[in-house]
């Protein structure tokens, strides 16, 4: 999954083993897109797109609830880094270097004013 867009999506994209599939749903680092057709035709790679706005608001709900039970992954939650908004434009900045792994949640209760 997706979430940035932009070049990061593209680096990733010729990563990605043969058959294998990428849900985008975010453009954090851009909505441009700057590949070539060889990772869809040499290695058969997807693209999906994502609907996070147009789908109805209970589909939505009954996603989030799959990811707070059948889908929850303890191992990455347990590995995240919770930031405030203080945090949010080092963090940023070392992803769109690729100097990022893991997940990081914003919380605004931790923000420093």
């Amino acid at each position: 999954v997706d979430t940035v867009g932009g070049s990061p999506l593209a680096e990733l994209l010729k990563r990605i083993q043969p058959g294998g599939s990428v849900a985008c749903c975010g453009l954090v680092a851009g909505h441009q897109l700057e590949t070539t057709v060889l990772p869809f035709i040499l290695r058969g790679v997807n693209l999906l797109g994502v609907d996070s706005v147009e789908i109805p608001l209970q589909d939505k709900q009954n996603v989030w609830a799959k990811l707070a039970t059948e889908w929850a992954c303890p191992k990455t939650e347990k590995a995240a880094r919770d930031i405030g908004r203080h945090e949010l434009d080092a963090c940023l900045k070392a992803f769109l270097q690729g100097k990022s792994s893991g997940k990081i949640v914003l919380d605004h209760s931790l923000t420093k004013l």
